[in-house]
């Protein structure tokens, strides 16, 4: 689930990565295991480089916030449309 939640931000599919976080989220993972299991698969997924690191700086910036104390659904779906938006932000600059 996680795999396809980062390959549906790649293709910037927000809405579609959310609802796979919001399944996510009610069940008994916590934000931090979240977090931790999307930054293991982004590690290892197929995607490029450039873009990989981009991912895991967002996701790292999203762990501080969440190891500060705020821990919502918000900040995950949050995540999730920045992730979505870093493609194209790359090829603007």
């Amino acid at each position: 689930m996680i795999y396809m939640k980062l390959e549906l931000c790649v293709r910037e599919k927000v809405n579609e990565a959310t609802e796979i976080m919001q399944h996510l989220y009610p069940m008994v993972y916590s934000p931090e295991d979240i977090l931790s299991n999307m930054f293991r698969v982004c590690k290892s997924a197929n995607i490029p480089e450039y873009l990989k690191m981009e991912y895991i700086k967002e996701i790292g910036n999203c762990h501080v916030r969440v190891v500060e104390g705020v821990a919502s659904l918000l900040l995950l779906s949050g995540l999730i449309a920045r992730l979505c938006l870093k493609q194209k932000n790359l090829f603007l600059r």
